[in-house]
């Protein structure tokens, strides 16, 4: 059982890998065709801070905050 966990950790860690970067590419393609767009920009916020891009996610966060997100104007969320 130990080696097939450590094949499908492996594996999956392997997916993940690529599918980071094509989500990332995906949400700036979406802001670049609306730029005022707080879905995508919040979305790739997300997505930088998942990979500890932290200044990234800041500034993503803020473009979505500047944009009137409802997820980042709760007082309660995380940043």
């Amino acid at each position: 059982m130990g080696y097939l966990r450590r094949k499908i950790i492996n594996g999956l860690t392997r997916l993940v890998a690529v599918l980071l970067p094509a989500q990332q590419q995906y949400y700036r393609w979406l802001i670049r065709l609306n730029p005022r767009s707080a879905d995508s920009h919040y979305h790739l916020g997300k997505l930088l801070a998942e990979q500890k891009n932290w200044q990234g996610a800041i500034d993503c966060y803020q473009q979505a905050i500047n944009r009137n997100h409802p997820a980042l104007l709760h007082p309660f969320v995380r940043l």
